[in-house]
């Protein structure tokens, strides 16, 4: 005999139809009577639940409404859109029973692991009349990487370097600055998170390295007219005199007075400049002068005669 008892009896009725296992259309719900189980399933162009009971093919089919044994839960999973190598939380709602998902964890909610692509996850939910399913969906925008470009990260005592971000749609400096480039002069670490039209961001740092200025010395001399001297300069890797030559020393014999200017350079590409200076004194004329320009023999002439004149 079929447990007919649980039908609502509003709702009962006895049909003979022996071609066919479905009635009218609607989706059937079958028990058999050595089970004693039962479905339901929504039909099709019906807002209304349906089921068929019969207790075997084309015989004594029975329909009820199956709110009489609890209609399927309405099962609702969120989605969530996130940057690549980022996770995310979907929940499952209105389940009374049991939720599984398709990852093979259970329960109300499924933290997913870092997700590099687009990825959907089934929600089942079972209860002790029905089973159904959805799908939340995980979209996930691509990471982004932030970059900085500078023309020179060593710089001198006075200089300004560019330093320029890229990767992103916006940016925003650890200076504060929201622009693509940025012009710095001191040393430090500067920082620009770079942000996509998606929303996903992701940092880059550079280090901007000050080097001092060399102190570059010359020495200077005093030599006299038609001698030479030497000029030498200190305080740097490399040098550059204004007359041309490029080492530390030079030797020169001018004939006047004349400032050299070098320009040191550091290892660093740091330079100073300096001047030595070459002082040329006149050389001196001498002119001899006597008491008398005749001389008789036998008269001694002394040194007292003979004046010595210094010539300028």
């Amino acid at each position: 005999m079929l447990n007919l008892g649980q039908l609502h009896a509003g709702d009962r009725r006895q049909q003979r139809n022996p071609d066919s296992r479905w009635l009218r259309g609607y989706s059937q719900l079958e028990q058999r009577k050595h089970r004693g189980q039962h479905r339901c399933h929504p039909n099709a162009g019906h807002s209304d639940l349906l089921g068929y009971l019969y207790d075997r093919p084309g015989l004594f089919h029975h329909r009820f409404d199956c709110c009489e044994h609890g209609k399927p839960p309405n099962l609702v999973v969120t989605s969530a859109t996130i940057c690549a190598g980022s996770s995310a939380t979907l929940t499952a709602a209105g389940c009374a029973g049991t939720v599984s998902w398709s990852n093979g964890t259970s329960g109300n909610t499924l933290v997913t692991p870092t997700l590099t692509q687009t990825t959907n996850y089934t929600a089942t939910c079972t209860t002790t009349t029905s089973t159904t399913f959805a799908v939340g969906t995980v979209t996930v925008n691509p990471a982004v990487t932030a970059t900085i470009s500078a023309g020179n990260l060593s710089i001198c005592v006075g200089q300004t370097t560019t330093l320029t971000a890229s990767g992103g749609a916006t940016y925003r400096w650890s200076t504060g600055a929201t622009t693509a480039a940025i012009s710095v002069s001191a040393a430090g670490t500067y920082s620009v998170t770079a942000t996509s039209a998606a929303g996903c961001s992701g940092t880059a740092t550079v280090t901007v390295v000050q080097n001092p200025t060399p102190t570059v010395i010359a020495t200077s001399a005093t030599i006299c007219a038609g001698s030479s001297a030497t000029l030498t300069a200190s305080g740097a890797n490399s040098y550059l005199w204004s007359n041309g030559a490029s080492t530390a020393s030079i030797v020169v014999s001018p004939t006047a007075t004349t400032t050299y200017s070098v320009t040191g350079t550091s290892s660093a590409g740091c330079s100073a400049t300096a001047t030595g200076t070459l002082t040329v004194l006149p050389q001196p004329v001498l002119n001899l002068s006597a008491s008398s320009t005749l001389v008789t023999v036998g008269n001694n002439v002394t040194p007292d005669s003979l004046r010595v004149v210094r010539g300028r």
